[in-house]
């Protein structure tokens, strides 16, 4: 059974007859179902979770949202409601009726958790400001699993803004695709195949944006992100400081990195509402820049956030040390297969200490 929330089905619904009639169903098969009563009041779980059952009463507050479509999104209905106009706005995979389709409910459910054990976790690392260095610890974290995991990492650059990071990683002149390349991708993409044509630099494939800018959209940012689930053990996104990107939604954990100042602190209070609804587990990382006056606890107690780590400009702690902390929250260090030595991962890391 699948346990984390991400990977748990969410069945938005307000109607206790649904939700009794979705559950008894449910516990048939042996999965447990994420019950949130609307949409718009539990946004982030509609992209992270692997199954979406809406019942009849939710969905007209999905159509009011507008929501990007995805796969994977069922309306479960009790009796012959005409809810067929409806699901073809949303974008729904079908209608099942109870109880005359249990059978069919169930085999979803089944498949879903299926599906969600084979996932491998996204992290999302995001800067409270500019120069934060969210960036580079999304490269750290990301190298520092490369060199652990037999299916290796994938790093995407989520900001169409920022110059390209494949900078930061030396590939700006490697052969391969980036995301202009994929901007118009529909469908699914074989893990194979994308891992093939990225980029990669010590056997981590990266996914850059480059000089020129390029606005993404969901269906494209969802194909590569199940691609990558399924082709890697870990996939890393540095989010961008602009709105929210399908990555948080999507992610097993979501990394805000804080310099430990007034203003940073700020800017990061002023992103959290947006953050809190697009992501599932948000916890901080503290940078203690040169000539920072506040300690941890003093950002951790202002922004209601758990610290994850904390290093300093001045004694800096190596980004291994950073990443492995990060990657343990998340569970992948139970996944490393002894590939690659502490040695070679302190070199890689200290490319972008």
């Amino acid at each position: 059974m699948a346990n984390s929330i991400g990977d748990t089905p969410v069945l938005y619904t307000e109607d206790p007859i649904v939700e009794e009639s979705i559950l008894r169903v449910a516990a048939v098969a042996d999965i447990d179902v994420n019950v949130q009563p609307r949409v718009s009041t539990a946004r982030g779980p509609w992209s992270a979770a692997s199954l979406v059952l809406l019942g009849p009463d939710a969905v007209p507050d999905a159509l009011h949202l507008g929501l990007a479509r995805r796969p994977g999104v069922l309306i479960v209905r009790l009796d012959d409601a005409d809810v067929w106009r409806s699901a073809v706005q949303i974008g729904a995979e079908a209608v099942v009726t109870l109880p005359g389709e249990d059978a069919v409910l169930i085999a979803r459910l089944v498949d879903h958790d299926h599906i969600a054990e084979q996932s491998a976790p996204i992290i999302a690392v995001t800067g409270a400001c500019g120069g934060a260095g969210a960036s580079h610890l999304a490269v750290a974290i990301a190298r520092t699993a490369t060199l652990r995991l037999s299916r290796g990492a994938l790093l995407i650059d989520g900001d169409h803004l920022g110059g390209g990071l494949e900078l930061l990683v030396e590939l700006e002149n490697a052969p391969g695709l980036r995301w202009r390349d994929l901007a118009a991708t529909r469908g699914r993409i074989p893990p194979d195949a994308l891992k093939d044509a990225l980029p990669r630099v010590d056997g981590l494939h990266v996914l850059s944006h480059d000089r020129q800018s390029t606005i993404i959209d969901t269906q494209a940012w969802e194909a590569v992100l199940d691609a990558g689930t399924q082709g890697c053990d870990l996939t890393v996104v540095d989010s961008p400081r602009e709105g929210c990107d399908i990555a948080l939604g999507r992610s097993r954990l979501s990394i805000l990195v804080v310099p430990a100042d007034l203003r940073s602190i700020a800017a990061a209070a002023a992103r959290l509402s947006l953050l809190h609804q697009e992501s599932r587990d948000l916890r901080i990382v503290v940078r203690h820049r040169r000539g920072s006056d506040l300690d941890s606890a003093d950002v951790a107690s202002a922004l209601e956030l758990p610290i994850l780590g904390e290093y300093a400009d001045a004694k800096p702690v190596s980004a291994e040390r950073i990443a492995e902390m990060i990657l343990a929250s998340v569970g992948v260090n139970s996944r490393y297969d002894g590939m690659g030595s502490r040695a070679q991962a302190r070199r890689s890391a200290r490319r972008v200490a």
